[in-house]
C-alpha cells in the first residue's frame, strides 16, 4: 500500500518529528482490530492485553484540555480515531505512514505505536481546529508546546538556533561526523526552540492570534514572506519575538499530562503493566535513588510539576545491549518517556538506595556495578561532594561526562582518612580502573549545570 494521503506526518527520527501535508483523500482505515469507545475517541488496537481502564478517560481529558486552549472543544459527535500499532516495526510494515516515520496524524486520526501519543494527538487536534497549510516551524512548535514532547530543557545561551533555519524543520539530519546521540541532541534543541517560540507567542498574544498566523503561513514559505505574514498578524518582528522566547528558555506552557495524576509505579515493579495504555509516573523522593535498566538508545524523565525539568538518559546504540542508570534527581513525580524503538517491556525499575547516593563514609550504600553492561551514575545539577561505595569484580572504563564543569573525581581503596591509595579520574576522558568490593568513589566539589554523569563500562563491552 502507498502511504496514506490527507494527513500530517509527525516523523520521528529517534523520537523527533517532521510534518508533511497532502490533499485529503479518505482512504480505508489501517486496520479494524479491537474497537473501544470513549466520549471523543474510537480506539483501535490489536494487542493481546486489555486496555488499561484509565486510558480512554485520560484521552478524553486530554482532548478537552487542549481544546480549551486552541478554541475548539471536542464534542461527542467529533470522534477521533486512534490506531495503536503493536510496535514501530508493525507501523513501518503497514506502509500507512512514510518510511521511517514513528507515527502520523491528520484531522480526526492518529496512527502510532504509542498508546498515548500526546505529540501526535496535538497535531490531530490543531489540524481539526485550525486547518491551514501547516508550516513546519509553527506546526511543530505548537505540537511541542501543547505536548512537551519531545521534551527538552535549554536556555539556548550562546548557540541558539536561527528561526530562518527552522522554516522547513525536518527532524534529525544525519551527520557522519556525529554520533546518533549527538544528532538527537541537535534536533531536540531545534524542536525545543520551535516550542519556545510558539509558547512565547501564545502567552503574549493568545492562542487565537497564534492560530491566525498558523493558518496564513504555508509550507515552503520564504524568509521574507514569513516576516510579512507575521507582521500582519502580530505587532512585533519575528527576530524580536524569537529573541524573547529563547532568551527566557523554552519553558513550554503545555497541557499537563493527565497520566501524572495516576498512582505511581511501585518500587520494583516492571514498567509497562499487563494492560495497554496509561503510563504510571515514578515518584522520586529526597535521599532515595532509583535504578533503571533498559535496552535502547535512551529515555527521558519529565517532571510532572515543571515540564521544563526534563532529563535525558542515554543508552546504547548497539543491539541488545542493556544499560543501567543509577540516578538521584530532585524530589518530584516524573513521567518516563520512551525512545521510539524501545518497548516498555525492556524497562525494569527498582528502588535501590535507602540513603543518599553520595554521602559520608557511613551513609552511602554500596553500588553493585554490572559486570557485563554499562552502569551510569547520574547526580543532580549543582554541586556534589561526598563518597560513593562501589562493589565490583572487573576492569572498567570510567568516563565522567564533559558537562561536569569542575571538581575532582578519584577512585580510592577505602573511604575518608582511611584511604591509602587514590587514582585520579579525569573528566571528559576514559580511564581504565579495577573496581573490587570495598572500592570508593570520591567526589570533590563536582559542579554541573545538567546531570553529572559518570559511566562505568566493563572492558569486555564495547563502550
Amino acid at each position: 500500500m502507498q502511504p496514506r494521503t490527507g494527513f500530517t506526518v509527525a516523523m520521528p527520527v529517534y523520537g523527533l518529528f517532521v510534518i508533511f501535508v497532502s490533499p485529503c483523500a479518505c482512504e480505508p482505515q489501517p486496520f479494524e482490530g479491537r474497537v473501544s469507545h470513549g466520549r471523543y475517541f474510537e480506539y483501535h488496537d490489536r494487542e493481546q492485553e486489555a486496555l488499561c481502564p484509565e486510558l480512554l478517560p485520560l484521552l478524553d481529558e486530554h482532548a478537552e484540555s487542549v481544546g480549551s486552549l486552541i478554541g475548539s472543544a471536542p464534542s461527542s459527535g467529533d470522534a477521533f480515531r486512534y490506531y495503536k500499532f503493536r510496535s514501530f516495526q508493525e507501523l513501518q510494515a503497514s506502509d500507512d505512514c512514510p518510511s521511517e516515520s514513528g507515527g502520523c496524524a491528520f484531522a480526526g486520526e492518529v496512527l502510532s505505536p504509542k498508546a498515548f501519543d500526546t505529540h501526535e494527538l496535538s497535531h490531530a487536534y490543531t489540524f481539526a481546529a485550525w486547518h491551514g497549510p501547516f508550516n513546519a516551524l509553527l506546526s511543530e512548535g505548537v505540537a511541542v508546546a501543547l505536548s512537551c514532547s519531545p521534551a527538552a530543557r535549554y536556555t539556548f545561551e550562546g548557540a541558539a538556533p536561527d528561526w530562518r533555519d527552522l522554516l522547513s524543520l525536518s527532524g534529525e539530519e544525519p551527520n557522519d561526523n556525529q554520533t546518533q546521540a549527538a544528532n538527537h541532541e541537535n534536533a531536540v534543541r531545534q524542536y525545543a526552540a520551535a516550542g519556545a517560540f510558539t509558547t512565547n507567542l501564545a502567552r503574549r498574544y493568545g492562542w487565537a492570534r497564534l492560530a491566525e498566523l498558523y493558518q496564513r503561513v504555508p509550507p515552503g514559505v520564504s524568509e521574507l514572506d514569513f516576516q510579512r505574514q507575521f507582521s500582519q498578524v502580530l505587532p512585533a518582528s519575528v527576530d524580536h519575538e524569537w529573541s524573547l522566547a529563547l532568551g527566557n528558555g523554552d519553558a513550554p506552557a503545555c497541557v499537563p499530562d493527565p497520566q501524572c495524576a495516576l498512582d505511581a509505579q511501585e518500587d520494583g515493579q516492571r514498567l509497562g503493566a499487563a494492560c495497554v495504555g496509561a503510563e504510571r509516573p515514578i515518584d522520586l523522593v529526597a535521599n532515595i535513588g532509583a535504578r533503571i535498566s533498559f535496552v535502547g538508545t535512551g529515555f527521558t524523565l519529565q517532571s510532572c510539576s515543571d515540564s521544563t525539568q526534563t532529563y535525558w538518559f542515554v543508552g546504547s546504540e548497539a543491539t541488545a545491549v542493556q544499560t543501567t542508570h543509577v540516578l538521584q534527581l530532585p524530589r518530584d513525580r516524573y513521567l518516563l518517556v520512551y525512545d521510539r524503538d524501545l518497548p516498555a517491556s525492556d524497562f525494569a525499575l527498582e528502588s535501590y538506595f535507602m540513603h543518599s547516593l553520595v554521602g559520608d563514609c557511613g551513609v552511602s550504600e554500596p553500588l553493585q556495578l554490572e559486570g557485563s553492561q554499562p552502569t551510569i551514575i547520574d547526580l543532580p545539577p549543582g554541586t556534589t561532594t561526598g563518597w560513593l561505595a562501589l562493589n565490583g569484580a572487573s576492569r572498567y572504563l570510567v568516563a565522567p561526562h564533559p558537562s561536569i564543569l569542575s571538581g575532582k573525581i578519584e577512585l580510592c581503596d577505602q573511604c575518608g582518612l582511611a584511604a591509602s591509595s587514590c587514582s585520579a579520574i579525569p573528566v571528559g576522558e576514559s580511564t581504565a580502573v579495577t573496581v573490587t568490593a570495598g572500592s570508593w568513589l570520591k567526589l570533590d566539589n563536582l559542579i554541573s549545570l545538567d546531570l553529572a554523569q559518570i559511566r562505568f563500562t566493563p572492558t569486555s563491552v564495547d563502550p
